[in-house]
């Protein structure tokens, strides 16, 4: 029925029936093709005039004045969907500060008690069971989870996320997951200034002096990854029980290596993880409610994602 009425209409236009009065368009119209009654009211008629608008386009290419459709207009854009990450509740943000806080006291007072610090014996105890494969273990989890090496893995994890699966939005959200728990263990290390474990005790593999003992860089990083994998990456219950696991083993398994390297205390370590989550804990209310929303919708988001081109990790 409406399409008939379509149809009339844009004959009534290239006729010039209703051209004195664009808003009876949309008015029912009589037996003989005239409209029965004008709108009402200022809505009805700016529907009215845009919708006979939309009609003279129709019948100007019906009738090869406008052949290409060079009038037709474009449908609007849409932002970048949003990626339902957890985390929204602003309940999370006291429970961040209470972490940093708990974080913060083991750190100081550990500082406070001294060096050598009094968990000292787990590193000892690690040093008579050395073996060449978990020397050689250990020095690469150094190698690869170092500041630099750090840098490189997340520079290359976003990069592949925005342009080879075009995931702009989960790209920068990776990206400052990870940055935000990892430079948490910075502001502990400015905090808390506490000394190295004694070389000479743990005869460490490699040389780190100094007083950025707490918490633990290297393990921070690696608890930051796990978390942003998890809670980014995997999408479904299964995936994210699988990279749940993964991240926890990798996480303790580089915790273990600054131990049995001798360059950190097992309260270094658990501060690590702390303070990381934390930091995590901080974002992600921020980004859910504040950053999210807003870069959805940017230009440069949506371009970079592409729609029906992205593809799933």
């Amino acid at each position: 029925m409406r399409d008939g009425r379509v149809k009339r209409v844009a004959v009534m236009i290239q006729e010039n029936h209703i051209t004195d009065n664009y808003f009876r368009a949309l008015a029912p119209l009589d037996a003989t093709g005239r409209s029965q009654h004008p709108p009402k009211n200022g809505w009805e008629t700016a529907d009215c005039l845009r919708s006979c608008m939309l009609f003279q386009r129709a019948a100007a290419r019906a009738a090869g004045s406008d052949p290409e459709g060079k009038e037709k207009m474009k449908p609007p854009t849409s932002a970048v969907p949003p990626l339902h990450l957890p985390g929204r509740s602003w309940w999370l943000l006291p429970a961040s500060a209470f972490l940093f806080a708990i974080t913060l006291t083991i750190g100081l007072l550990a500082e406070l008690y001294g060096s050598p610090g009094p968990d000292l014996v787990w590193d000892e105890s690690l040093v008579s069971g050395r073996t060449t494969a978990q020397t050689g273990l250990a020095l690469t989890l150094n190698n690869l989870f170092s500041p630099v090496g750090n840098v490189i893995m997340l520079l290359l994890s976003c990069l592949v996320l925005m342009f080879a699966f075009r995931k702009a939005l989960a790209a920068l959200a990776f990206g400052s997951l990870v940055s935000v728990g990892w430079l948490s263990s910075e502001l502990g290390k400015l905090t808390v200034t506490r000394l190295r474990p004694p070389a000479a005790a743990t005869h460490a593999l490699i040389v780190e002096a100094g007083n950025d003992s707490f918490p633990s860089g290297h393990t921070a990083f690696a608890a930051s990854a796990a978390w942003a994998i998890v809670l980014v990456l995997a999408r479904t219950r299964t995936q994210r029980l699988i990279t749940a696991i993964g991240g926890a083993l990798l996480a303790v398994a580089v915790g273990f290596s600054r131990l049995y390297l001798g360059v950190h205390y097992p309260s270094d370590v658990i501060g690590s993880l702390l303070i990381s989550t934390a930091g995590i804990l901080l974002w992600l209310p921020l980004w859910n409610n504040l950053i999210e929303p807003r870069l959805r919708g940017t230009a440069l988001i949506m371009a970079l994602t592409g729609p029906g081109r992205s593809r799933h990790p």
